[in-house]
């Protein structure tokens, strides 16, 4: 469950609503930002490791990875080291770093300068690495203008470790932390460190040749051809240098009489042959070319292009890549060059031979030219999309949200771990929800590559808006707006779509199947005819959920226990646990858990007592890793959050976007229901089962009414006093 559902309709439906407390500082480690990793309701690091493992770049200690642990200079160079793929160097046998540090020194980086290579590195330190490695070695631009005098704790100390400060800031790989300081000599975890070599693929991608790029899958070679554009193109009459600035390869044209230098649509140079040139290109006039045209030498004169439809074949190389292509000619080439700009990224071409790409004659086109000089008409689309949640692998609600954008076609997708802001210390302000979420939702905004950045959880609304109004082409949706705030009524949006869920038709449906299950033969269920629901807090929104419950609960004549847990954090699985072990003890056959990370406490209890469980916000046997626990899981209820994006990229992609518009949805509109999994039907009866689809025609319908506690706070506590034991 969505710790931030918790105030849906519960206060009042304006922006200002705020929907947890700032993160602590004691939630991060010292001297960092949330900006660098906030820790979520699971381990923060977990993508960054999982990342790092995978690439082989951090491979763990006779310890195990020891997330924890402070990495010292030679771990940090090995790291480089091995995302190098490990090149060859002059190091010995001992110790174990020698390699990466005669590789270092090679490059450049006097590691004599370190006094001790193997005692914990501060944060001085590894920006001076990062300096070097990433502006020295790798030639990445810092793009930032930050101004380090501005850092409260900025001083004479460190003013001559300012190059490196301020790329690392400019870089986006260090940055101050919460109290605008940079805090110089505390050192590093390595889950720290391995959170910015995965910034370091972005900022760097990775490099892979042709060759192994294309048995990766690359992506999918379609045809083209050239369109009609105007190019320049002289002979000269002395040795002359040039440099392609998009392609990354120079030389000299010479005196040959046969060599043409070419300058292209963004001043892009290159030579071709003076036969090649007057078959590809035109006069400006559309008439053909002769020898004669480019006397006199060392003047440019221009030429067209003669538009050659199917003649090619290219191939979309997505910017977080970049891949190496050795040309027929000799030349190596780089698409998406670091220090370039590539649009959303480069492309290969290659001639065609008997139908296929030519592979042996292979260029690189830059991406932000490609659109202006070849033919499009025929390339696979390329969309990108930014899912921005607090906590993308919650293992429920936003982690649904991130399957669903992972699941469109033909999609790029980048998932952003914003952080949460923990509920139960006190409501944060509005400008205190926009100081924390704003940034995420700016920086993808500026980006310009989105055609479509998804959140959800009222929490992130504000920031949303803000960004909308800022950047009036960007596309917005919420695939769980919660509830439509006096802001967005106002109808000032036509970029922004959202979704609100009918959270009390879930209720019901749970309510109804947990009370079947309490009233059955099944193994685990007793003859007391006890349900429960533990929810995260007690508020209206929430109530939605347990009204419902025990409206059908009290339909079967079934006893439900109610209770809360008082917040949403993983921390607090055990209270929860420790609840829902006292309902086990007094005859509670079933559990549902509506409490977020908590309510993992409940599975847990579920384990221990022999009893069921029941999950929601996503198929929760799936999510679940303890496999004792999650076979605890009967079914799990939610809103089909996957299917509801789908239905707005589909829109988006017919040039329908509904933006402006606010939709509420439930079991009737085909967006809410539950997981009918194996596990389900192996569990429940055929009898069982029937009913449920029984209830679902008629809910579909209209034929059931359906309480909603949030709309008569009275009349739900009535009927929790009716059905308590």
């Amino acid at each position: 469950m969505n710790p931030k559902k918790l105030l849906c309709l519960a206060l009042s439906c304006a922006l200002t609503l705020a929907l947890s407390a700032p993160a602590m500082a004691a939630d991060l480690p010292e001297g960092w930002t949330p900006a660098d990793g906030a820790r979520t309701d699971g381990p923060w690091y977990a993508e960054a490791v999982d990342y790092v493992q995978d690439k082989g770049y951090m491979v763990g200690t006779d310890q195990g990875f020891e997330p924890e642990a402070a990495i010292s200079a030679a771990q940090i160079l090995q790291t480089l080291f091995n995302r190098e793929g490990k090149p060859d160097a002059a190091g010995t046998e001992q110790p174990w770093y020698a390699d990466a540090v005669a590789w270092a020194d090679g490059a450049g980086y006097q590691t004599a300068t370190i006094a001790n290579l193997e005692a914990d590195a501060d944060r001085i330190l590894i920006a001076r690495i990062l300096h070097w490695y990433g502006l020295t070695l790798k030639e990445i631009p810092a793009t930032g203008t930050t101004e380090i005098s501005t850092l409260a704790d900025y001083s004479s100390i460190y003013k001559t470790d300012y190059p490196y400060i301020s790329y690392c800031m400019n870089t986006g790989l260090m940055v101050g932390n919460q109290d605008n300081e940079w805090a110089p000599h505390k050192t590093l975890t390595r889950a720290e460190f391995a959170t910015i070599l995965m910034r370091l693929d972005e900022v760097d991608p990775p490099v892979v040749t042709l060759a192994d790029y294309l048995t990766q899958g690359g992506q999918e070679w379609f045809l083209t051809g050239k369109t009609e554009y105007t190019v320049q193109g002289m002979l000269v009459s002395k040795d002359t240098p040039y440099e392609n600035v998009l392609e990354g390869n120079s030389g000299v044209v010479t005196d040959d009489g046969i060599t043409v230098l070419l300058k292209g649509t963004v001043d892009e140079l290159w030579p071709s042959k003076l036969e090649k040139v007057m078959k590809t290109y035109t006069k400006a006039d559309g008439s053909e070319l002769t020898a004669k045209d480019f006397e006199p030498k060392d003047t440019y004169i221009d030429l067209k292009t003669k538009a050659q439809p199917d003649t090619n074949f290219a191939m979309f190389i997505p910017a977080d890549v970049q891949v190496v292509v050795e040309t027929a000619w000799g030349d190596i080439l780089t698409a998406n060059r670091p220090g370039v700009e590539h649009g959303k990224g480069d492309y290969l071409v290659s001639t065609v031979k008997d139908g296929a790409p030519d592979l042996s004659d292979v260029w690189v086109l830059n991406g932000a030219v490609f659109p202006n000089t070849y033919d499009l008409s025929k390339a696979p689309a390329q969309y990108h999309v930014a899912v921005l949640v607090p906590n993308p692998n919650d293992g429920s609600y936003f982690q649904a949200g991130v399957n669903g954008a992972k699941a469109l076609e033909n999609v790029t997708v980048d998932v952003v771990a914003m952080g949460t802001i923990a509920a139960g210390q006190g409501m944060p302000s509005q400008e205190e929800e926009l100081e924390h979420f704003r940034p995420f939702f700016t920086e993808a905004c500026q980006s310009g590559k989105y055609d479509l950045i998804l959140t959800a959880g009222a929490e992130c609304t504000p920031a949303m808006l803000e960004a909308a109004k800022a950047y009036p082409d960007q596309k917005f949706m919420s695939y769980d707006l919660q509830f439509v705030s006096d802001e967005l009524a106002k109808g000032d949006y036509a970029n922004v779509y959202g979704v609100t869920y009918k959270n009390q038709d879930l209720g019901y449906l749970a309510g109804f199947i947990a009370s079947q299950i309490t009233v059955s033969d099944m193994e685990k269920a007793n003859a007391d005819k006890k349900i429960g629901i533990i929810l995260g807090m007690d508020v209206p929104g929430l109530n939605d959920y347990a009204g419902s419950f025990c409206q059908a609960a009290k339909e079967q004549g079934v006893t439900v226990y109610v209770d809360y847990v008082g917040d949403f954090l993983a921390d607090l699985a055990p209270v929860a646990a420790e609840k829902a072990k006292a309902m086990y003890d007094d005859g509670v056959d079933v559990i549902w858990q509506v409490a977020g990370g908590a309510g993992k406490g409940v599975f847990t209890a579920a384990k221990e007592c022999g009893r069921y469980a029941l999950g929601v916000d996503c198929d929760q046997t799936l999510t679940v890793t303890d496999p004792q626990e999650a076979a605890t899981i009967v079914t799990s209820f939610y809103a089909n959050s996957p299917a509801v994006i789908a239905d707005a990229w589909a829109s988006l992609l017919a040039d329908e976007f509904p933006g402006g518009t606010y939709s509420t949805v439930g079991l009737a509109e085909g967006f809410v229901g539950f997981a009918d999994n194996d596990q389900f039907r192996a569990m429940t009866s055929q009898a069982l089962r029937d009913s449920v689809t029984e209830l679902f025609e008629t809910m579909a319908k209209g034929e059931t009414q359906v309480f909603q506690a949030s709309a008569d706070a009275s009349a739900w506590a009535e009927l929790k006093a009716d059905v308590a034991p």
